[in-house]
């Protein structure tokens, strides 16, 4: 006979909301299995969909959920005896099985066995909040993985899977704190320190970001996640120096192109393997080349240049060396005026208060 609250992980009390939603959770995890390669699983599925039909037929009818209960009480000894198999199940070894295989609903679902198995057990915890977090049940995560370290304070993992869990759930000052906890412990891991850049630069804080990955990248140049990060880094530092409107950004005065020179400059003989990643770099770095392209535009008062010119060839028919002079410093002054880097055009034709944006003559910047 089936113990329909065990099957269920349900109190003998539960109302039929309670039951319908256990039952529910249980089809989903059994019904995946299925189709599982191994046969022994598949048959254990099967056999557990049926024991769910059955549940649902007798424990969602008052009349039949009475008499079963009626049974229950006369069937004591044999209950206790499929708890004791239940409790000789290597829940653990399961969820290790279905983890590699790649079958996380039955993973989440052999992991809460284990807790309630072993409840101290921080492996069990930990894996736990493993299936949680890729299955995207980030608030159970958070409290799997904080209890595998209340049971382990020590394990610089488990802070490490917590703050990724804050990571993709945008709480980026939570994450960075666990972090910070698993380096104290593991002190020799660059992995820390690249996952919190990664999270003062989704926070837009990106001199405190390049602070601490430059130190990374000093001591490990041909990491590839410190080269992603470091070079992530950058291009922001670079992209938030330029004046911007909110929307588009250029390069409006020298210090801005000497920065950013600078800056590109550190990149130099890193290899680059993402694709978004180094299409970003290269339009900055295009875009660098582009503000220092000298150009030749005409002028938009060219009337008043003829005029000086006509009046220059006037003065010619009095004294030819004056007017030649007067030609030729007008010549000058006119190229000076209009062929000159992209950069200088840009602050010429922008507005006052958008060219007060991004990095100033004198401005402090972090190299």
């Amino acid at each position: 006979m089936v113990n329909y609250y065990t099957l269920l992980s349900i109190e003998k009390t539960a109302d039929e909301l309670v039951i319908r939603d256990a039952i529910k959770r249980e089809r989903r995890v059994w019904n995946q299995r299925t189709s599982n390669p191994k046969q022994e699983i598949r048959a254990e599925a099967e056999a557990r969909i049926i024991n769910l039909a059955e549940a649902e037929r007798i424990l969602c009818d008052k009349v039949k959920r009475a008499e079963y209960h009626k049974l229950l009480e006369k069937a004591p000894k044999e209950f206790e005896k499929e708890r004791q198999t239940n409790t000789e199940r290597d829940w653990l070894e399961l969820a290790q099985r279905y983890w590699d295989d790649d079958d996380y609903n039955s993973m989440a679902y052999a992991c809460r066995e284990a807790t309630l198995q072993q409840p101290q057990n921080p492996v069990a915890w930990f894996l736990r909040g493993v299936s949680s977090f890729i299955l995207k049940n980030l608030q159970n995560a958070v409290y799997e993985f904080s209890e595998a370290i209340r049971f382990n304070p020590d394990n610089a993992l488990y802070y490490k899977a917590l703050g990724d869990v804050f990571c993709l759930d945008s709480e980026y000052q939570k994450a960075i704190e666990s972090y910070q906890r698993a380096k104290r412990i593991d002190s020799g891991n660059n992995e820390y320190d690249i996952e919190i850049a990664i999270c003062y630069n989704r926070m837009t804080r990106y001199q405190e970001a390049y602070t601490i990955i430059k130190e990374v990248y000093a001591k490990d140049k041909n990491d590839d996640s410190v080269q992603e990060a470091f070079t992530t880094t950058v291009c922001n530092l670079i992209l938030t120096s330029w004046s911007s409107d909110g929307e588009s950004v250029w390069i409006t005065n020298e210090a801005q192109v000497g920065y950013s020179n600078r800056m590109i400059d550190k990149l130099r003989g890193i290899l680059i393997s993402d694709a978004d990643q180094k299409r970003r770099y290269n339009e900055i770095r295009d875009s660098i080349l582009e503000a220092q392209r000298v150009e030749y535009r005409r002028s938009d008062h060219m009337i008043w240049y003829v005029v000086i010119w006509g009046s220059i060839l006037g003065i010619m028919g009095e004294s030819v060396l004056l007017g030649i002079i007067l030609l030729a410093g007008s010549i000058v002054l006119y190229i000076f005026r209009h062929r000159k880097p992209i950069w200088q055009w840009n602050a010429q034709r922008l507005p006052q208060a958008l060219l007060m944006t991004g990095l100033q003559e004198g401005g402090k910047t972090t190299e």
